[in-house]
């Protein structure tokens, strides 16, 4: 497991919760803290779905692997990214909000390895982008959820 809180994931308002506490820490001027949590959430999401993928399409068995080549579940990650797209084929990259989604990563990154503040503007930004990068991923988690009890009811 690549996340400390990987014990939590599986209640379903976790990522809601995250964005949640993002907001409230951007609220309080805590604008990095908001970062970093909003893009938690993300990842979050993302480990979801390619845990949905492997256990709906038969590929169980590789996930153990496959997690363990991961650097993370950040989707901005070309080796991360590719995998899902490859599992879901979801072409995230592709969304109206992408670009966007790389400006979060690339906030929080600053923020997190080089102690840059962040702005509010900035803050909001990542909130915004992160709502969407988390509805999108919870809809692509339900078309797996949706495709493997259609394969339960066809064995």
């Amino acid at each position: 497991m690549k996340h400390p809180a990987a014990a939590l994931m599986a209640h379903h308002d976790y990522p809601a919760q995250l964005l949640e506490a993002a907001a409230e820490m951007s609220a309080r001027g805590r604008h990095e803290v908001s970062v970093v949590t909003a893009q938690m959430a993300c990842e979050i999401c993302a480990e979801r779905v390619l845990r949905a993928y492997f256990n709906c399409s038969g590929a169980k068995f590789l996930e153990s692997a496959v997690d363990d080549l991961l650097p993370s579940y950040n989707l901005a990650n070309d080796k991360v990214r590719s995998v899902y797209s490859a599992l879901t084929q979801d072409q995230i990259h592709q969304q109206f909000f992408w670009s966007e989604y790389k400006t979060l990563v690339s906030i929080r990154n600053k923020a997190v390895h080089a102690g840059a503040r962040v702005q509010e503007s900035q803050s909001q930004l990542v909130l915004r982008t992160a709502r969407l990068v988390v509805k999108h991923l919870q809809a692509v988690e339900s078309r797996a959820q949706q495709f493997g009890h259609g394969e339960e009811h066809d064995a």
